[in-house]
Order: structure tokens, then C-alpha cells, then sequence
């Protein structure tokens, strides 16, 4: 049995179309977990609309149209921070796609506080500190995905592309299994 719970969605804001993305359940609704562009013209705007374009769709045909929806409109027409498809974890905004390319940043020529770092001591730890230390960190947790076992989250990160909040967003709503060593 095909799973076909996934859906594209897409946002508006003064009827302006500002982003594009594939969920399910009640993601188009929700204000969570979006990039600080997204939320700035939201912010800004305060009127989002928010609309599934199609529905009951497989993950992979919602990941193509999503891909070529943004594609065809222009990531620098969108808030999205990536081209979308499988591909969600790259960030593509860099030289000529980036918004500032060529601009001025208003705060350069303003100088930065210095922060002073003279007078801090440069204690050491006993064996005693390092061994509690050593106790109470966090135990490295290996994660699977799609069928692979990863030794950690951030290696996992790496062979994926995926950024790693968004592997342990995923862990914690059950996408992904965690197995602590």
C-alpha cells in the first residue's frame, strides 16, 4: 500500500506568493520551525495565507513538484532557502542568488564594540572535575535513517546533507529511530 498522506502548500502574504513547501498533517497551518526570512515577512505583512496545492500525493511526486514549482517561480521570488525536492538541506543563496549580492549591508562602516577579555583567570580541572565532567555529558546517540544507521546524529548530518536540528526535530515527532549506545 502507497503511503499518499503528503501534500504541496504554499503561502502568500497581501496576496503576493511567498513560499512553497511539502508536509503533512497540519504543516501548512503552522508557524514552527521556518526560516528567519519567512517569519521577518510574515512578521512584516501579517497576513498569510496558506493553501494546499495538491494533495495525496507519495513523498517523492510531492518532493518533484514542490522542486519544480520553486524552480519555476525563482528562489529570490521566495522565502524558501532552497531549491526544495529531496534536496531540502542545501542552502543555495550564495554569490549572485543571494539577495545582498552587490548591495551595501547598512551597518557597514559602524564600529563593533570591542569585548575585553583581559583579567579572566585560566583555571584548570582537577581529575575530579574532569571525571564528573566525563559522567554527566551526554551520551553520543546514533540515529537511522531510511534503513542506514548512522554512528551519531552529526554524522548522519554530514552524509545526508540534512542540516542536524532538522534530524532531531525529526527523531522527537518518530520520522527517524534513535539508538543510544
Amino acid at each position: 500500500m502507497e503511503d499518499k498522506r503528503f501534500y504541496v502548500y504554499v503561502h502568500y502574504c497581501n496576496n503576493k506568493l511567498i513560499y512553497i513547501g511539502k508536509g503533512t498533517g497540519k504543516r501548512y497551518l503552522s508557524k514552527d520551525y521556518r526560516n528567519k526570512h519567512w517569519n521577518n515577512t510574515v512578521n512584516k505583512h501579517k497576513d498569510l495565507s496558506c493553501f494546499i496545492v495538491c494533495d495525496s500525493m507519495k513523498e517523492t511526486d510531492a518532493y518533484e513538484l514542490e522542486e519544480f514549482l520553486i524552480s519555476e517561480i525563482g528562489l529570490n521570488n521566495l522565502t524558501n532557502i532552497s531549491l526544495g525536492g529531496e534536496n531540502f538541506g542545501t542552502y543555495d543563496k550564495s554569490g549572485k542568488n543571494n539577495p545582498m549580492y552587490g548591495k551595501t549591508h547598512p551597518s557597514k562602516g559602524k564600529k563593533m564594540p570591542q569585548i575585553s577579555h583581559k583579567g579572566r583567570l585560566g583555571l584548570k580541572h582537577t581529575k575530579d572535575s574532569n571525571f564528573k565532567n566525563m559522567i554527566n555529558q551526554p551520551k553520543i546517540k546514533g540515529v537511522v535513517i531510511d534503513g542506514v544507521h548512522y554512528h551519531s546524529i552529526t554524522k548522519a548530518s554530514i552524509a545526508t546533507g540534512m542540516y542536524r536540528s532538522t534530524i532531531s526535530r525529526r527523531i522527537k515527532r518518530g520520522f527517524y529511530e534513535e539508538i543510544s549506545k
